[in-house]
């Protein structure tokens, strides 16, 4: 949370996030658990996302996922 309301004091802005958006995770904080750093929002509450990978299912707060554009993926 904290880093959270550090960002929008900063005046950042999130991008929103919604359910059925491929999203990957901008940290390898997870890189001991998932293989793959793309995924599918099942769910979102506030600032708390559900994310299905294939290992399986996991809720991530929205500063550490980006939303995959068609762009991210040409690269």
């Amino acid at each position: 949370m904290i880093h959270y309301l550090m960002n929008t004091k900063h005046g950042d802005t999130m991008k929103q996030i919604s359910k059925g958006d491929l999203v990957t995770l901008v940290t390898d904080r997870y890189a001991n658990l998932l293989k793959t750093k793309v995924g599918i929002v099942t769910s979102v509450h506030d600032h708390l996302v559900n994310v299905t990978f294939p290992q399986g299912s996991w809720a991530f707060p929205t500063w550490e996922l980006k939303p995959l554009t068609k762009e991210d993926s040409c690269k």
